[in-house]
């Protein structure tokens, strides 16, 4: 019961507190979803807008570059530039009106003049071309403004633009005088066919200057754009806000596989979450921007994205750690005293049945844990009872099976297995057989009584001479067997006098004193003797000891000594019988 208690509280505590903590996180995720989404969508409108704007401020200078292209004296001057070379012909029909002086068609740079007057007449406009020059279609300068200093990166720019007919808004480069983008411009005749290139070098800052404008918007809000070079890699032509030097420093090669990178790729816009160029986690909304083939970032970092839910993550916190506490306080409250009881009750049990009745609960609560713990002990003590009985039993029943009951010797099955085994092993050992003289008169005459009592005198006399691991076994009536392990003929031989010399005084017991003598026979097992042998051979050298003890009168009843001894102890009662005659 007590565990359906124990487990019913602990559930109850732990679903409420994964209620709450489910809830609030559910409740976070769901505002951190949205609140993303909302930073995504500003985002990719944020990009959207500048993306439309750079490529409007690109079409306004392709525009300019076009018109200025097709500007007075412009494709009248190329075009006849161009068939004098062709042909080989001096013209003099070549400028010399309209403030122009004549132009030599082979002179190094014969539209210097036509660069400047164009190019001056541009700037009072507002134009936002800062520098021009004329290119025949193989590339070579017809003429420049003074300070035209872009040579194109690619060398067949300027054939591939004369012959497709395209505008292209080519790169972006650095000057002393500012940074600029250069934009090349086919000058084409009336028959449509191009006669030569105008390159322009435009302000860039028009473009992209308005980007810093973002760094307004949040800590670490930023847009740039950086082009591919011609090996693919990025180059920031923008400053970022944690590195204002990057335009033209900083290049990010393919291998990096950052967001920059992915926008030059990217033909619609998307939104990455990854490390920016900084390694910091951001949401960044990146798209390529035709035709001049720029990536368009625009980003903040995630940490300030999701900084309007730092109330709500803090209140998660505190909830969750009232919750926590909740919990922890009906734990050590309730359910930890109740579990740590069971766990000692169940731990004593599982001791009970693996044999350790040594521990006591002594649980004394009045409630149905206390009665289990109560009557485990109960249990523990009666078991420990049973078995200390039972060992008591069992010590007593192989005492009985390998001791004699009446002397407390080792009796003659045990003396045997020992035999059996040092003969097994191959181990010496000698035997004594001993036979008591006038023990069959003193049983006779005074009883088993005295008989007993002579017996248990004996077996103490040999044990004082017959030490571990040697040991006398009761034979049989009043025989013994002394087991020698390790001993050889003359030891045994020096035991058996120290054995005669015990018998030397006589044995008393409640029916007197009485003078017992003992032949001993002595044997040793030689080479694969079975204990039969040996035994059979130490029982007649007893008997041939008897024998000679009969012959020599010291084994023979000594009646008229005991007779004597009797009277001494006033131990002699006479008892008269008249003879009667029946008949009269």
């Amino acid at each position: 019961m007590f565990f359906r208690v124990r487990t019913r509280l602990a559930v109850s505590v732990a679903c409420a507190v994964l209620c709450v903590v489910a809830v609030g996180f559910f409740a976070l995720l769901r505002t951190q979803s949205a609140v993303l989404d909302g930073v995504e969508r500003d985002l990719q409108n944020l990009h959207a807008v500048e993306s439309t704007r750079i490529e409007d401020e690109l079409d306004r200078t392709i525009v300019e570059g076009v018109s200025f292209a097709s500007g007075p004296h412009v494709i009248e001057f190329n075009s006849q530039i161009r068939d004098a070379r062709a042909t080989g012909a001096q013209r003099s029909d070549i400028g010399g009106y309209d403030g122009f002086a004549p132009i030599d068609a082979f002179a190094d740079r014969p539209l210097d003049e036509l660069a400047v007057r164009r190019s001056g007449k541009a700037a009072t406009t507002g134009s936002a071309l800062r520098q021009a020059a004329f290119v025949d279609i193989d590339g070579g300068l017809l003429g420049a403004t003074p300070g035209f200093t872009w040579t194109p990166l690619d060398p067949t720019m300027v054939p591939s633009v004369a012959a497709s007919g395209d505008v292209v808004p080519a790169e972006a480069f650095r000057t002393p005088s500012g940074d600029r983008l250069g934009l090349a411009v086919p000058i084409a005749d009336e028959s449509g066919t191009t006669s030569a290139v105008l390159l322009i070098e435009m302000d860039l800052g028009a473009i992209v200057d308005f980007l810093a404008a973002y760094e307004t918007f949040g800590a670490n809000t930023e847009a740039h754009i950086a082009p591919p070079t011609p090996v693919g890699d990025a180059e920031f032509i923008t400053p970022l806000r944690f590195r204002q030097d990057a335009a033209f420093n900083v290049v990010l090669p393919l291998a990096a596989d950052k967001p920059i990178n992915d926008s030059l790729v990217s033909p619609d816009i998307t939104v990455i979450n990854a490390p920016d160029y900084r390694d910091t986690e951001s949401i960044l909304v990146v798209r390529t921007i035709e035709p001049v083939g720029w990536g368009l970032v625009v980003k903040i970092d995630r940490a300030e994205a999701l900084e309007p839910l730092a109330t709500l993550r803090n209140g998660r916190v505190t909830a969750g750690l009232l919750a926590l506490a909740t919990f922890l306080f009906f734990w050590f409250l309730l359910v930890r005293p109740i579990g740590r009881r069971l766990a000692r009750t169940a731990a004593a049990a599982k001791r009970i049945t693996g044999g350790d009745l040594s521990t006591s609960l002594d649980d004394r609560s009045r409630d149905e844990i206390g009665e289990v713990a109560q009557s485990i002990d109960q249990l523990a003590s009666a078991l420990a009872a049973d078995i200390e009985a039972r060992s008591l039993v069992e010590h007593r029943l192989q005492h009985q099976a390998d001791h004699d009951e009446l002397t407390g010797l080792r009796n003659r099955q045990f003396a045997t297995r020992a035999m059996a085994e040092l003969a097994e092993h191959d181990e010496k050992f000698a035997i004594l057989f001993l036979d008591l003289d006038g023990f069959k008169q003193i049983n006779d005459r005074f009883g088993h009584t005295a008989g007993d009592e002579v017996l248990i005198a004996v077996a103490g006399r040999l044990q004082s001479v017959v030490r571990e691991p040697m040991f006398v076994s009761r034979w049989g009536g009043d025989e013994f067997l002394a087991v020698l392990p390790g001993v050889g003929s003359k030891d045994a031989s020096s035991i058996a006098s120290r054995l005669e010399e015990r018998f030397a005084d006589p044995v008393v017991t409640s029916a007197g004193t009485f003078p017992v003598g003992c032949s001993i026979g002595a044997a040793s097992r030689a080479g694969d003797d079975s204990v039969d042998t040996v035994v059979g051979r130490a029982d007649a050298a007893m008997f041939r000891t008897k024998q000679l003890r009969i012959q020599q009168g010291v084994a023979a009843p000594r009646v008229a000594e005991m007779v004597e001894a009797a009277l001494d102890n006033n131990r002699v009662a006479v008892y008269y019988q008249p003879i009667a005659d029946l008949d009269d």
